[in-house]
């Protein structure tokens, strides 16, 4: 199975999963092309927690939440006009948000039934990897990582496949580091085009 764009966009991630391992053989493979929250326009969306997952999960979820839709309404962004962009890509951001706009939208959401498609999930290569662990380890899930290819342009790849066994949760401490040293500057590590924590919440100010 090739889900490119996808998992961002389902009101219930636990469902999109669920679903993606009862089609596959015990051999086969999900491939998910996941945008990095980084170099889109969700930048300055905060990233989505595995509560919030739960919460989708619990409520069986069928149509994105109200919340979801003021977040990605009020905090789109862009980076040198475009709304995705690349790790070199040179930093200047701009708060496209429009926070009147998105109050009405979620009072919509509120009083109809009507399916508004958005970006329901944000996430960073760490946090997703990380929740994918999580919800296997909690056995709401029996996927598991296979592969994994860090981010390229404004997107990552990771490739699940089914497993038989709940995950030890022995890799949390070390896929949290990494989400902060990801979010905490733009690009790997010190790569160029990169500006650290300081330079991050610069660019916010400014974008204010």
């Amino acid at each position: 199975i090739i889900a490119s764009h996808v998992v961002e966009h389902v009101p219930c991630l636990v469902s999109f999963l669920r679903l993606c391992q009862d089609l596959l053989s015990d051999r086969g493979r999900l491939f998910l092309l996941v945008p990095d929250k980084r170099f889109c326009f969700d930048v300055f969306r905060p990233l989505s927690s595995i509560g919030l997952v739960l919460d989708a999960w619990f409520e069986k979820r069928t149509r994105p939440a109200p919340y979801q839709l003021f977040d990605q309404i009020s905090y789109s962004g862009t980076c040198l006009g475009a709304p995705n962009w690349s790790v070199d890509t040179p930093r200047s951001f701009a708060a496209n948000g429009d926070c009147v706009a998105a109050l009405e939208t979620y009072k919509a959401a509120k009083a109809d039934e009507d399916y508004r498609d958005v970006h329901c999930w944000t996430f960073v290569p760490s946090s997703f990897r990380l929740m994918i662990l999580e919800l296997r380890t909690l056995g709401l899930i029996s996927l598991e990582e296979t592969a994994f290819s860090d981010t390229k342009g404004c997107e990552f790849y990771v490739v699940l496949s089914k497993s038989a066994t709940k995950a030890p949760n022995t890799r949390k401490t070390e896929l949290l580091s990494a989400q902060l040293e990801e979010v905490g500057c733009y690009g790997r590590g010190a790569a160029a085009g990169s500006v650290g924590f300081r330079g991050w919440i610069k660019a916010m100010a400014k974008a204010y």
